[in-house]
């Protein structure tokens, strides 16, 4: 697991793989990334797979304050 810290946040993320470009999985909103962990470990195989728990959920640290939209493109942006 690897883990980037935006805005004060931590964001917990998997980076499996190698290869370019990078195949980026975002989860449901209020998901996990864990639903992607099959899925994940098979394209790893050819190509580098990123994988994201957005804030709030799974590993990624809850915030403080109110969030939306513009802060999970940000988060998604922080990890690739």
């Amino acid at each position: 697991m690897a883990e980037t810290t935006l805005s004060g946040v931590q964001i917990d993320y998997s980076d499996q793989g190698k290869g370019e470009p990078a195949l980026i999985l975002l989860p449901a909103w209020c998901m996990s990334r864990a639903g992607f962990a099959t899925l994940a470990e098979k394209l790893a195989v050819d190509q580098r797979v990123l994988s994201l728990d957005w804030r709030g959920t799974g590993r990624s640290e809850n915030p403080t304050s109110d969030f939306g939209a513009a802060e999970l493109v940000e988060d998604a942006l922080a990890v690739i």
